[in-house]
């Protein structure tokens, strides 16, 4: 694909096909490989972290079982995919700060939310732990001296 240099409709063609994984594969790594604007990268390619497709890699100890949202998030984070280096781009959070991009919103947000709300109806209040001793389940302050090693 580098030595053809597709049109940008014909790459995003590629990426957007849900029958052939591969090729969406494909289309993923030359957009992160070729494309220079770090927001287009992200903004083309997020949407895939939710296909959760199972994928096969070649690796140095012969082949790994991965998934295209994997392998997606690799892209977007690693340096170093596919035994290839791949350009510098700038981390999420930095375009963000930048107000390059919007905050992304998670796939899990809806369902976090709704653990939210039960959270504060049954009167647990944000960031309290219990403590738990090591494999008793119980909580540290129910433990006699005796438990825990204090002679």
């Amino acid at each position: 694909m580098l030595q053809l240099t597709p049109d940008r409709d014909i790459v995003l063609f590629y990426l957007q096909q849900e029958e052939f994984k591969y090729l969406r594969a494909l289309a993923a790594f030359y957009i992160r490989l070729a494309w220079e604007k770090d927001e287009e990268v992200y903004t083309t390619l997020e949407p895939y972290l939710t296909d959760m497709r199972k994928l096969k890699r070649r690796t140095r100890e012969g082949w790994a079982l991965t998934h295209v949202d994997e392998f997606i998030d690799d892209l977007l984070i690693k340096s170093r995919v596919c035994a290839t280096t791949l350009p510098k781009i700038n981390p999420r959070l930095f375009l963000e700060d930048e107000d390059r991009l919007d905050p992304r919103e998670s796939a899990l947000g809806e369902e976090l939310e709704e653990l939210d709300n039960e959270d504060e109806q049954h009167g647990a209040s944000e960031g309290e732990v219990e403590e738990l001793a090591n494999g008793t389940g119980r909580p540290l302050s129910d433990r006699s001296d005796s438990e825990s090693g204090e002679d």
